[in-house]
């Protein structure tokens, strides 16, 4: 084997090595990356399901309940409805928030 071609593979050889290295550690760093996005997809999936949803919930309640007592104006009655279908269109698109997060981790 000439001295030229023997040069000429260490330099590969090396250069392969040096390439496995850095794809390894850049696998390495995307299992770590990945293995955080899905405990951070657990925490907002929790998040939504017992906080978001509870307070959504008892907000929707409270207001019903204050828009059943009697000696309310019109205007505080429109207030109160408005107010009643916010939280329903929060806990709507809270539940669809999950869904997506859900299929998308699984």
């Amino acid at each position: 084997m000439s001295p030229v071609l023997l040069i000429y593979l260490i330099f590969f050889i090396s250069n392969l090595l040096i390439a496995l290295f850095w794809f390894k550690q850049l696998k390495n760093k995307q299992t770590k990356a990945d293995q955080d996005l899905t405990a951070e997809e657990k925490d907002i999936l929790l998040w939504l399901s017992l906080n978001f949803r509870h307070g959504i919930t008892t907000i929707a309640d409270l207001v019903s309940q204050s828009l059943e007592k009697p000696g309310l104006s019109f205007q505080q009655k429109e207030k109160l409805n408005q107010a009643l279908k916010e939280s329903k269109k929060l806990l709507k698109t809270g539940r669809i928030l999950e869904e997506k997060i859900d299929q998308q981790t699984d």
